[in-house]
C-alpha cells in the first residue's frame, strides 16, 4: 500500500529563496501520522488516503510574508538555528494514536527535508522525532 504527502505545488511558494522548510515539513509529518494510525488497515488497502490540509490562498499568503530565513532574513536570521518558532498556516485533521510504522520515500528536495523530519535536532523552533513513526527512509 501506498500514500503520497498531499502536497500541491503552491505549498512550495513560502521555501522560495532558502526559508524556512517547516511548511513542506508539517506536511510530511501530517501524512506519516495518518498512515501510521491504520496500523494493520493499512496493509489492506491499495492506496491509501491522507485526509488534506485545508490551506487557502490567504494562508499561502501569510506564510509567504512571514515564513523565516532567506537572503532577506525575514524572522532576524538567514540561520534555521535561529528562525523563530513559527506554525504554518492551514488546518491539519488531527490522525489517530499510531499503531504501526512506515516507510518513507523521498524524491529530490523531500529525501533531504525526510531527513530533517526523521531527526531528533530541532530545525524552525522544532524537532520532529519521525523516527517514531518511520522504520525506514529511502531518497532518490
Amino acid at each position: 500500500p501506498t500514500a503520497v504527502v498531499p502536497l500541491p505545488l503552491w505549498a512550495w511558494l513560502p521555501t522560495i529563496g532558502g526559508r524556512s522548510l517547516r511548511p513542506i515539513i508539517e506536511r510530511i509529518d501530517h501524512a506519516v501520522r495518518h498512515v501510521s494510525a491504520m496500523g494493520e488497515a493499512a496493509e489492506k488497502s491499495v492506496q491509501l488516503q491522507v485526509p488534506p490540509v485545508s490551506y487557502g490562498i490567504g494562508d499561502l499568503l501569510f506564510d509567504f510574508r512571514n515564513n523565516p530565513g532567506g537572503p532577506a532574513k525575514v524572522g532576524g536570521s538567514s540561520d534555521p538555528d535561529e528562525y523563530p518558532l513559527l506554525e504554518p498556516r492551514g488546518i491539519f485533521p488531527e490522525a489517530g494514536e499510531p499503531k504501526g510504522r512506515v516507510a518513507l520515500i523521498g524524491h529530490s528536495a523531500g529525501g533531504f527535508i525526510s531527513r530533517i523530519y526523521m531527526s531528533q535536532r530541532t530545525y524552525a523552533g522544532k524537532a520532529y522525532f519521525g523516527e517514531r513513526f518511520v522504520h525506514s527512509l529511502v531518497t532518490l
